[in-house]
């Protein structure tokens, strides 16, 4: 029951994000995330937020349109779902805290992040 509700809660917080975000010039997203979240170990509060990826190097950065925060992450490639058709941020909850755990950018290679815990 308990993996049952997570499934459907990180379905809604995918829908969430993916519906909110819309492609830049330049390869970029822009996306409005409606809650705060985890990103490697830094807590970024809701907002909207530019998202760019390094092809060279595997480095996503986010930046706070509003909020000016900055968070810089390293990611290693993923394998592409049947799901993956437009550009999209997947989301799960661990421990209380929501995480950003994927990236997939109009460029159409999905990227993970890895886990961590903040205490």
């Amino acid at each position: 029951m308990k993996a049952t509700f997570l499934r459907v809660f990180v379905a809604s917080l995918t829908l969430i994000a993916g519906v909110s975000a819309f492609a830049q010039a330049g390869g970029g997203l822009r996306v409005n995330i409606p809650f705060d979240f985890v990103v490697g170990t830094q807590k970024l509060t809701a907002g909207q937020y530019s998202i760019e990826e390094s092809q060279n190097n595997g480095l996503v950065t986010l930046y706070g349109v509003d909020s000016k925060q900055t968070a810089i992450v390293l990611t290693e490639p993923s394998a592409a779902r049947v799901s993956d058709t437009d550009a999209h941020l997947t989301f799960e909850k661990h421990n209380g805290a929501t995480y950003l755990v994927r990236v997939l950018s109009n460029t159409g290679s999905p990227r993970e992040l890895v886990l961590h815990s903040t205490k």
